[in-house]
């Protein structure tokens, strides 16, 4: 099976025919029903790593209506399933972890902590 490119908090850039494409993080590594890999992409940093399924959202919403919104909220920060031909690495996931840890953010496996 092929190995995903590409790692988590890369930059990317969504290609595209007009030269307007838009920047984003790698989020997730998903792949296809013939297993190809996938990127899941988003503008928030701090999502990266954090799985987000819609299953998820319609099981809050039957237990807690305040949950569901929060599990809303997430779902609309990632769009899915792009694959590599169509992104251009700006720059690789240890450069902005690397930019982060500098800025006083830390790490706890794929999780970012803030610090106040």
């Amino acid at each position: 099976m092929k190995e995903h490119s590409i790692p988590l908090y890369s930059l990317v850039e969504i290609n595209s025919e007009e030269d307007n494409g838009i920047r984003l993080y790698v989020q997730n590594h998903s792949r296809d029903c013939d297993g190809t890999p996938l990127y899941d992409l988003t503008y928030d940093v701090k999502m990266v790593g954090k799985k987000v399924l819609l299953d998820d959202f319609f099981k809050e919403v039957n237990k807690n209506p305040l949950d569901a919104v929060w599990s809303a909220v997430d779902f609309g920060k990632v769009i899915s399933h792009f694959s590599a031909d169509s992104l251009t690495v700006i720059k690789d996931g240890s450069e902005v972890i690397s930019t982060l840890k500098k800025m006083g953010y830390s790490f706890d496996s794929n999780e970012i902590i803030i610090e106040d």
